[in-house]
């Protein structure tokens, strides 16, 4: 009798999991390893909770909303241009 263990990663807002590589606990999260995992769209939110490329972007939209409000109420005047 064998006992396998495999590492998944679950999103924390819908539940959709994934199949880590073995070795990809070794090379952190961001690398190229996670890229070459299929792990490139998935969003590290801090604290142990992961996002899904579908959960991760009105996230990520929300987060450069707050960014650009706490920019503004402390007083930075930015101009942002997408060229």
């Amino acid at each position: 009798m064998a006992i396998f263990t495999k590492r998944i990663m679950r999103c924390n807002s819908c539940g959709r999991t994934i199949e880590l590589a073995a070795d990809l606990e070794q090379l952190g999260f961001g690398g190229i390893a996670a890229r070459a995992a299929g792990l490139g769209d998935w969003v590290d939110a801090g604290g142990n909770h992961h996002l899904c490329p579908e959960c991760s972007r009105p996230y990520l939209a929300k987060k450069a909303e707050m960014e650009r409000e706490l920019k503004l109420l402390a007083g930075f005047e930015t101009v942002e241009v997408d060229l």
